[in-house]
């Protein structure tokens, strides 16, 4: 109901929430971010990954598990 009432996406909140993740990551000093940042989203979680990797160039590698498939 957030999402509709603020006119976004759920996958693009949770993208952002995401994002903001990463830079709590990025602030601290014992996270070597440039090499280790990678994303994992599985099933409901597989497509706002996806979103924040393609939107944020921290996030090196990406696995995705049971992401819907649209054929």
């Amino acid at each position: 109901m957030t999402a509709i009432l603020i006119g976004k996406t759920m996958p693009g909140m949770r993208a952002q929430d995401i994002t903001r993740g990463i830079d709590m990551l990025v602030a601290r000093s014992d996270v070597d971010w440039r090499e280790n940042i990678f994303g994992f989203g599985k099933e409901a979680g597989a497509v706002p990954m996806r979103y924040a990797a393609v939107l944020d160039s921290r996030v090196r590698r990406v696995a995705l598990e049971g992401m819907l498939v649209v054929i």
